[in-house]
């Protein structure tokens, strides 16, 4: 039941037969409300729950969300580029009502929900509206487009909250800078890199921050968004001087103005060397794939899921390899490799009682191009034994 309250308040209103989420529609713009729930079965209604009050949003911010069809960045056509399946193209949209969004959970779209985040966010960081928003800790990883499948922001976990979350996404692509894109490295010398990108939307744009640090091979899927270095630019390059010569460096780019920033959507990771740099330009690409998971196996298959990446752009579309190979094997070339679109592997034709070294990387697919992440943490699982069979032989007596 929902009533508006305050000098101009109105009669209570009702709605029968509604389940968790449900969206409140046709309210008044800038009015306050109070609304209750109470549970209804066979044997009549029970108690109702604590009352909630809440605000709408007034004109101005209203016509400020009507804007974001004018925006460069458009949801519907991001779903499209990246890969969405059409009969999952209707959850592409912040006004998906929350029969379409019970879709993501049990309807066949489960695979699509990375990519349909993604799309959502535009590129845009909503943590700090989600953390006005309450959204719950667990929760605010989807602010950043983060879907993460085995641990923390579960989607079924995280539906109470979808509402709080698709209202940040709708805000924020009205005011918030889009992302850059197409991050390279243009030159490299022994001290100093020369990084260029495209940018989104200038007029959106007050300026972009550029965030490196010196790293290694043994980051923890945590730290991807760690950096204790950062310049400022405001044109679409930056040189960076002063660095370590033969050191591993990696660098992103977000785009800021005076209402927030974009995500990096993506990370050129380089040799500081004139030694180890060719002609050739380095191009971005994205985060590791992380929380690498063996889900099931048997004495000759194994089954992994891992959650996508952190850092990507919105419109990249993702596939994953599957590197494996025999932690006894003789040599780094029998090491296999397989391709999913899916976040989710089974390896076949395994050996029984081996065990086997397994990473996965993700790879943006560009016409022809395709660009490889570095990959994620290395993981090593065994095959179960092959067991003999037993029979058991019972002698029966007769008396």
């Amino acid at each position: 039941k929902v009533q508006k309250i305050g000098p101009t308040a109105g009669k209570q209103s009702s709605h029968s037969h509604v389940y968790s989420p449900f969206i409140l529609d046709r309210l008044e713009s800038g009015s306050t409300y109070e609304v209750f729930i109470e549970p209804v079965n066979e044997h009549g209604i029970g108690q109702p729950s604590s009352r909630q009050v809440f605000r709408t949003t007034s004109k101005s911010l209203e016509a400020a969300l009507d804007q974001v069809s004018e925006h460069h960045y458009d949801q519907a056509q991001c779903c499209e580029k990246s890969g969405v399946r059409p009969q999952c193209l209707s959850l592409c949209s912040y006004n998906a009502s929350s029969f379409q969004i019970d879709r993501l959970v049990d309807g066949g779209c489960q695979d699509d929900f990375s990519k349909i985040v993604r799309c959502a966010t535009g590129g845009r960081d909503h943590l700090p509206c989600c953390a006005k928003r309450g959204v719950a800790k667990e929760c605010q990883p989807l602010c950043q487009a983060v879907h993460q499948q085995s641990s923390g922001a579960e989607l079924a976990a995280c539906l109470p909250a979808l509402g709080q979350i698709f209202q940040c996404y709708e805000e924020g692509t009205a005011s918030l800078p889009p992302p850059v894109r197409d991050l390279k490295a243009i030159s490299v010398s022994d001290d100093k890199v020369f990084l260029a990108w495209k940018a989104g939307d200038v007029g959106k744009t007050a300026h972009y921050e550029v965030f490196y640090r010196q790293t290694t091979n043994l980051e923890e899927d945590t730290e991807v968004f760690n950096s204790d270095k950062q310049v400022n630019s405001k044109m679409p390059f930056v040189k960076i001087a002063g660095l370590e010569t033969g050191k591993m460096y990696r660098f992103f780019v977000v785009a800021r103005n005076d209402k927030g920033t974009s995500l990096p959507s993506s990370i050129v990771t380089l040799n500081v060397s004139s030694a180890a740099y060719n002609t050739n330009q380095k191009n971005g690409a994205t985060s590791p794939p992380h929380q690498l998971e063996l889900d099931s196996r048997s004495s000759t298959w194994l089954e992994f899921t891992w959650n996508p990446p952190a850092i990507s752009h919105p419109e990249d579309v993702l596939l994953y390899r599957i590197h494996f190979v025999a932690v006894n094997a003789s040599s780094a070339s029998d090491m296999i490799t397989a391709e999913s679109e899916l976040t989710t592997a089974r390896i076949l034709n395994l050996k029984p009682a081996t065990q086997y070294a397994v990473y996965v990387t993700s790879v943006i697919v560009r016409n022809e191009t395709r660009i490889e992440s570095n990959p994620s943490v290395k993981m090593l699982a065994w095959t179960d034994p092959v067991l003999p069979a037993h029979v058991e032989v019972r002698i029966m007596r007769n008396n």
